[in-house]
Protein backbone atom coordinates (compact mmCIF):
# COMPACT_ATOMS: atom_id res chain seq x y z
CA UNK A 1 0.00 0.00 0.00
CA UNK A 2 2.52 2.37 1.18
CA UNK A 3 4.46 1.36 -2.37
CA UNK A 4 1.92 2.36 -4.32
CA UNK A 5 1.08 5.61 -2.22
CA UNK A 6 4.90 6.56 -3.19
CA UNK A 7 4.91 5.93 -6.97
CA UNK A 8 1.35 7.90 -7.38
CA UNK A 9 2.94 10.74 -5.44
CA UNK A 10 6.56 10.19 -7.78
CA UNK A 11 3.80 10.77 -11.18
CA UNK A 12 1.91 13.47 -9.78
CA UNK A 13 5.32 15.26 -9.14
CA UNK A 14 7.06 14.25 -12.50
CA UNK A 15 3.44 15.63 -14.13
CA UNK A 16 4.13 18.94 -12.53
CA UNK A 17 7.88 19.18 -13.17
CA UNK A 18 6.47 18.64 -16.68
CA UNK A 19 3.55 21.20 -16.56
CA UNK A 20 6.04 23.98 -15.19
CA UNK A 21 8.71 22.94 -18.02
CA UNK A 22 5.44 23.14 -21.26
CA UNK A 23 4.84 26.72 -19.25
CA UNK A 24 8.49 27.95 -19.89
CA UNK A 25 9.22 26.87 -22.96
CA UNK A 26 5.30 28.69 -24.68
CA UNK A 27 6.67 31.79 -22.56
CA UNK A 28 10.31 31.63 -24.23
CA UNK A 29 8.69 30.86 -27.53
CA UNK A 30 6.32 33.76 -27.09
CA UNK A 31 9.84 36.08 -25.80
CA UNK A 32 11.89 34.94 -28.52
CA UNK A 33 8.74 36.02 -31.34
CA UNK A 34 8.85 39.30 -30.03
CA UNK A 35 8.18 41.44 -32.52
CA UNK A 36 4.74 39.24 -33.44
CA UNK A 37 2.71 41.34 -31.88
CA UNK A 38 2.92 45.23 -31.93
CA UNK A 39 1.51 45.62 -28.03
CA UNK A 40 2.59 43.24 -25.85
CA UNK A 41 3.08 43.50 -22.29
CA UNK A 42 4.24 40.56 -20.13
CA UNK A 43 5.10 39.52 -16.98
CA UNK A 44 7.39 36.61 -15.04
CA UNK A 45 7.58 35.32 -12.25
CA UNK A 46 11.09 35.44 -11.54
CA UNK A 47 10.66 39.59 -11.90
CA UNK A 48 8.53 39.25 -8.91
CA UNK A 49 10.56 40.33 -5.80
CA UNK A 50 9.35 40.29 -2.06
CA UNK A 51 12.05 41.96 0.52
CA UNK A 52 13.38 40.67 2.78
CA UNK A 53 13.51 37.02 1.18
CA UNK A 54 12.68 35.67 4.56
CA UNK A 55 9.68 38.11 5.51
CA UNK A 56 8.62 37.85 9.23
CA UNK A 57 4.54 37.46 10.02
CA UNK A 58 3.18 40.28 10.37
CA UNK A 59 5.83 42.66 9.55
CA UNK A 60 5.84 45.06 6.58
CA UNK A 61 7.57 43.62 3.41
CA UNK A 62 8.02 44.87 -0.29
CA UNK A 63 7.15 43.41 -3.57
CA UNK A 64 8.46 44.54 -6.77
CA UNK A 65 7.03 43.47 -10.20
CA UNK A 66 8.71 44.20 -13.26
CA UNK A 67 6.75 44.67 -16.68
CA UNK A 68 8.23 43.89 -19.96
CA UNK A 69 7.12 45.36 -23.12
CA UNK A 70 7.75 42.65 -25.95
CA UNK A 71 6.06 44.70 -28.57
CA UNK A 72 6.87 46.75 -31.31
CA UNK A 73 4.66 49.58 -30.05
CA UNK A 74 5.11 51.22 -26.64
CA UNK A 75 2.17 50.76 -24.61
CA UNK A 76 0.76 51.62 -20.49
CA UNK A 77 -0.81 49.67 -18.06
CA UNK A 78 -1.46 48.95 -14.66
CA UNK A 79 -0.13 46.61 -11.95
CA UNK A 80 -2.31 44.92 -9.12
CA UNK A 81 -0.96 42.63 -6.71
CA UNK A 82 -3.11 40.29 -4.31
CA UNK A 83 -2.69 38.10 -2.09
CA UNK A 84 -5.13 34.84 -1.94
CA UNK A 85 -8.35 36.85 -3.41
CA UNK A 86 -7.56 40.27 -1.52
CA UNK A 87 -6.20 43.18 -3.30
CA UNK A 88 -2.85 44.88 -1.84
CA UNK A 89 -3.09 48.37 -1.75
CA UNK A 90 -4.13 50.41 -4.94
CA UNK A 91 -3.26 49.76 -9.02
CA UNK A 92 0.43 50.51 -9.84
CA UNK A 93 1.25 52.35 -13.46
CA UNK A 94 3.77 51.13 -15.74
CA UNK A 95 4.68 52.80 -19.29
CA UNK A 96 6.92 50.88 -21.15
CA UNK A 97 9.35 51.66 -24.00
CA UNK A 98 9.07 49.36 -26.78
CA UNK A 99 11.48 46.13 -28.03
CA UNK A 100 12.40 44.75 -24.79
CA UNK A 101 12.36 47.66 -22.20
CA UNK A 102 11.20 47.70 -18.94
CA UNK A 103 9.26 48.98 -15.78
CA UNK A 104 9.20 48.33 -12.19
CA UNK A 105 6.52 49.40 -9.77
CA UNK A 106 6.36 48.03 -6.28
CA UNK A 107 4.04 47.99 -3.30
CA UNK A 108 3.86 47.55 0.73
CA UNK A 109 1.95 44.76 2.55
CA UNK A 110 1.90 42.83 5.74
CA UNK A 111 2.94 39.65 5.95
CA UNK A 112 0.55 36.95 7.26
CA UNK A 113 0.99 35.04 10.20
CA UNK A 114 0.74 31.38 7.32
CA UNK A 115 2.20 30.63 3.87
CA UNK A 116 1.30 32.61 1.47
CA UNK A 117 1.59 33.43 -2.13
CA UNK A 118 1.43 36.87 -4.42
CA UNK A 119 -0.41 37.19 -7.51
CA UNK A 120 -0.07 40.09 -9.71
CA UNK A 121 -1.83 41.28 -12.89
CA UNK A 122 -1.20 43.48 -16.07
CA UNK A 123 -4.66 45.08 -16.41
CA UNK A 124 -6.24 48.34 -18.51
CA UNK A 125 -3.15 48.15 -21.52
CA UNK A 126 -3.09 50.91 -23.56
CA UNK A 127 -2.80 50.38 -26.36
CA UNK A 128 -4.89 47.32 -26.31
CA UNK A 129 -2.53 43.82 -25.15
CA UNK A 130 -2.17 41.52 -28.25
CA UNK A 131 -0.95 38.77 -25.95
CA UNK A 132 -2.77 37.92 -22.76
CA UNK A 133 -1.32 34.84 -22.08
CA UNK A 134 1.51 37.02 -20.32
CA UNK A 135 -0.54 39.23 -18.62
CA UNK A 136 -0.39 37.63 -14.96
CA UNK A 137 2.18 35.31 -12.40
CA UNK A 138 1.99 34.31 -9.46
CA UNK A 139 4.78 33.76 -7.07
CA UNK A 140 5.95 30.54 -5.31
CA UNK A 141 4.80 29.72 -1.93
CA UNK A 142 6.67 31.35 0.92
CA UNK A 143 6.87 30.49 4.45
CA UNK A 144 7.13 33.85 6.89
CA UNK A 145 8.81 33.23 9.95
CA UNK A 146 6.69 32.87 12.70
CA UNK A 147 6.07 36.12 15.27
CA UNK A 148 3.09 35.58 17.49
CA UNK A 149 3.39 38.82 19.13
CA UNK A 150 4.21 40.94 16.06
CA UNK A 151 7.23 42.83 17.05
CA UNK A 152 9.77 42.51 14.99
CA UNK A 153 11.62 39.48 16.86
CA UNK A 154 10.88 35.82 15.56
CA UNK A 155 9.74 33.74 18.05
CA UNK A 156 13.00 31.80 18.32
CA UNK A 157 14.89 35.05 19.68
CA UNK A 158 12.08 36.45 21.02
CA UNK A 159 12.14 36.36 25.00
CA UNK A 160 8.61 37.37 25.32
CA UNK A 161 6.96 35.46 22.73
CA UNK A 162 3.39 36.37 23.27
CA UNK A 163 4.14 39.82 25.15
CA UNK A 164 4.91 42.74 22.52
CA UNK A 165 9.15 43.87 23.38
CA UNK A 166 10.88 45.04 20.60
CA UNK A 167 13.57 46.13 22.83
CA UNK A 168 14.34 42.76 24.13
CA UNK A 169 15.10 44.18 27.66
CA UNK A 170 15.77 41.78 30.46
CA UNK A 171 17.00 43.87 33.58
CA UNK A 172 17.94 40.31 35.59
CA UNK A 173 19.59 38.38 33.08
CA UNK A 174 17.14 35.83 33.50
CA UNK A 175 16.36 35.08 30.02
CA UNK A 176 13.28 36.55 30.24
CA UNK A 177 11.87 39.46 29.11
CA UNK A 178 11.13 42.44 31.46
CA UNK A 179 7.63 43.04 29.48
CA UNK A 180 6.64 39.01 30.77
CA UNK A 181 9.06 38.33 33.34
CA UNK A 182 6.60 38.63 36.96
CA UNK A 183 9.60 39.93 38.44
CA UNK A 184 11.78 42.19 36.36
CA UNK A 185 14.65 42.54 38.78
CA UNK A 186 14.66 39.41 40.65
CA UNK A 187 14.67 40.77 44.20
CA UNK A 188 12.02 38.33 45.23
CA UNK A 189 9.09 40.52 44.89
CA UNK A 190 6.25 40.58 42.08
CA UNK A 191 6.55 43.81 40.06
CA UNK A 192 2.74 44.28 40.14
CA UNK A 193 3.52 44.11 44.15
CA UNK A 194 6.65 46.77 44.15
CA UNK A 195 4.35 48.94 41.71
CA UNK A 196 1.85 49.24 44.30
CA UNK A 197 4.39 50.06 47.01
CA UNK A 198 5.85 52.61 45.04
CA UNK A 199 9.10 50.43 44.74
CA UNK A 200 11.31 50.54 41.51
CA UNK A 201 10.47 47.18 39.99
CA UNK A 202 13.68 47.53 37.80
CA UNK A 203 16.15 48.38 40.83
CA UNK A 204 16.62 45.02 43.25
CA UNK A 205 17.75 47.62 45.89
CA UNK A 206 15.35 50.83 45.69
CA UNK A 207 16.93 52.73 48.56
CA UNK A 208 19.77 51.42 47.69
CA UNK A 209 21.48 51.03 51.33
CA UNK A 210 22.53 47.24 50.35
CA UNK A 211 19.68 44.95 51.06
CA UNK A 212 17.14 44.13 48.40
CA UNK A 213 14.11 45.17 48.57
CA UNK A 214 12.46 41.83 49.29
CA UNK A 215 14.34 41.45 52.70
CA UNK A 216 14.24 45.41 53.70
CA UNK A 217 12.31 46.50 56.63
CA UNK A 218 12.42 50.14 54.84
CA UNK A 219 12.33 49.62 51.14
CA UNK A 220 11.81 52.98 50.69
CA UNK A 221 14.10 54.39 53.73
CA UNK A 222 18.05 54.21 53.45
CA UNK A 223 18.91 51.93 57.04
CA UNK A 224 22.06 53.31 57.95
CA UNK A 225 25.12 50.52 57.78
CA UNK A 226 27.22 49.73 61.21
CA UNK A 227 30.25 50.52 58.59
CA UNK A 228 29.10 53.84 58.34
CA UNK A 229 30.06 54.79 61.69
CA UNK A 230 33.94 54.21 61.42
CA UNK A 231 33.82 56.88 58.90
CA UNK A 232 30.93 59.51 60.01
CA UNK A 233 32.78 62.47 60.34
CA UNK A 234 32.78 64.34 64.45
CA UNK A 235 31.92 68.03 64.89
CA UNK A 236 32.91 70.09 68.52
CA UNK A 237 30.37 73.19 69.48
CA UNK A 238 32.30 75.35 71.74
CA UNK A 239 31.41 75.65 75.06
CA UNK A 240 31.78 79.50 76.74
CA UNK A 241 33.11 80.34 80.29
CA UNK A 242 29.58 81.68 81.33
CA UNK A 243 27.86 78.12 80.11
CA UNK A 244 30.68 76.31 81.92
CA UNK A 245 30.11 78.33 85.05
CA UNK A 246 26.01 77.60 84.88
CA UNK A 247 26.30 74.23 83.73
CA UNK A 248 27.35 72.07 87.34
CA UNK A 249 27.78 69.32 85.05
CA UNK A 250 24.18 69.68 84.15
CA UNK A 251 22.57 70.15 80.99
CA UNK A 252 24.09 73.60 79.23
CA UNK A 253 21.00 74.95 77.59
CA UNK A 254 22.90 78.35 75.43
CA UNK A 255 24.74 74.94 74.04
CA UNK A 256 22.55 74.41 70.84
CA UNK A 257 23.91 71.78 68.80
CA UNK A 258 23.74 73.56 65.15
CA UNK A 259 22.50 70.52 63.61
CA UNK A 260 21.19 68.70 66.52
CA UNK A 261 20.21 65.51 64.63
CA UNK A 262 23.86 64.90 63.20
CA UNK A 263 26.41 66.85 65.12
CA UNK A 264 28.00 66.07 68.60
CA UNK A 265 29.26 68.38 71.72
CA UNK A 266 32.23 67.78 73.46
CA UNK A 267 33.84 69.68 76.49
CA UNK A 268 37.31 71.60 76.36
CA UNK A 269 37.18 72.51 79.94
CA UNK A 270 40.61 71.52 81.48
CA UNK A 271 41.06 69.17 84.94
CA UNK A 272 43.14 71.01 87.67
CA UNK A 273 46.16 68.74 86.96
CA UNK A 274 46.43 68.21 83.56
CA UNK A 275 45.33 71.10 80.73
CA UNK A 276 44.36 68.05 78.26
CA UNK A 277 40.56 68.73 77.05
CA UNK A 278 37.89 66.27 78.56
CA UNK A 279 36.32 64.61 75.91
CA UNK A 280 32.21 64.11 76.48
CA UNK A 281 29.24 62.85 74.95
CA UNK A 282 30.34 61.92 71.36
CA UNK A 283 27.47 61.36 69.27
CA UNK A 284 27.81 59.33 65.50
CA UNK A 285 25.17 60.34 63.48
CA UNK A 286 23.67 57.18 63.63
CA UNK A 287 23.52 57.02 67.42
CA UNK A 288 21.67 60.76 67.32
CA UNK A 289 18.98 60.07 64.82
CA UNK A 290 17.98 56.28 67.21
CA UNK A 291 18.41 58.67 70.39
CA UNK A 292 15.84 61.61 68.73
CA UNK A 293 12.94 58.60 67.52
CA UNK A 294 13.19 57.13 71.29
CA UNK A 295 13.35 60.53 73.39
CA UNK A 296 16.33 59.73 75.10
CA UNK A 297 18.31 62.68 74.07
CA UNK A 298 17.21 66.72 73.23
CA UNK A 299 17.03 67.00 69.79
CA UNK A 300 18.72 71.10 70.67
CA UNK A 301 20.88 70.21 73.65
CA UNK A 302 24.01 67.73 74.26
CA UNK A 303 25.20 66.88 77.81
CA UNK A 304 28.55 68.08 79.17
CA UNK A 305 30.10 66.07 81.81
CA UNK A 306 32.29 67.58 84.66
CA UNK A 307 35.01 66.44 86.31
CA UNK A 308 34.45 65.04 89.86
CA UNK A 309 36.00 66.92 92.89
CA UNK A 310 39.45 65.07 94.23
CA UNK A 311 39.17 64.07 97.55
CA UNK A 312 42.70 65.40 99.27
CA UNK A 313 45.38 62.71 100.44
CA UNK A 314 46.55 62.48 104.02
CA UNK A 315 50.01 63.09 103.46
CA UNK A 316 51.94 60.27 104.97
CA UNK A 317 53.17 60.95 109.17
CA UNK A 318 50.32 62.65 109.35
CA UNK A 319 48.19 59.63 111.57
CA UNK A 320 50.84 60.27 114.71
CA UNK A 321 50.47 64.10 114.27
CA UNK A 322 46.91 63.43 114.21
CA UNK A 323 46.70 61.03 117.03
CA UNK A 324 48.75 63.46 119.53
CA UNK A 325 46.36 66.63 118.71
CA UNK A 326 43.61 63.93 119.82
CA UNK A 327 45.13 63.28 123.40
CA UNK A 328 45.85 66.76 123.72
CA UNK A 329 42.47 67.78 122.97
CA UNK A 330 40.40 64.99 125.43
CA UNK A 331 43.18 66.54 128.04
CA UNK A 332 42.33 70.10 127.28
CA UNK A 333 38.35 69.38 127.05
CA UNK A 334 38.74 67.19 130.45
CA UNK A 335 40.58 69.94 132.86
CA UNK A 336 37.89 72.84 131.30
CA UNK A 337 34.89 70.54 131.63
CA UNK A 338 36.68 70.16 135.56
CA UNK A 339 37.25 73.50 135.86
CA UNK A 340 33.91 74.61 134.84
CA UNK A 341 32.18 72.19 137.64
CA UNK A 342 33.89 73.37 140.21
CA UNK A 343 33.12 76.90 139.39
CA UNK A 344 29.47 75.96 139.33
CA UNK A 345 29.74 73.93 142.68
CA UNK A 346 28.92 76.02 145.93
CA UNK A 347 31.17 76.09 148.95
CA UNK A 348 30.05 74.32 152.01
Amino acid sequence: MNVKCKMKNVKLLRLAQCAFLIFNFTFLIQFAQGGEFEVDLGLRFEDILIVPALPIAGQTARIYATVHNFGTKDALGKVSFYQGPFLIGQLQIVSVKAQGFADEVFIDFTVPDGPFNILVKLSEISPADQNSGNDDTVTPLKEPLPDQDHDGIIDERDSCISVVNADQADHDGDGRGDACDPDSDNDGLADIDEVARGLNPLNPDTDNDGMIDSKDPHPLKADPSPLAKKDTPVKVAKVTETQKSQSGGAAVEGAKNDNAASETMVDTRSTPEASAPLATAVLDKEDSVRAEEESIISAEYATIITPQTKIPKIPRGGFSKLWVAAVFSTIFAGVFSFLALRMKTPKE
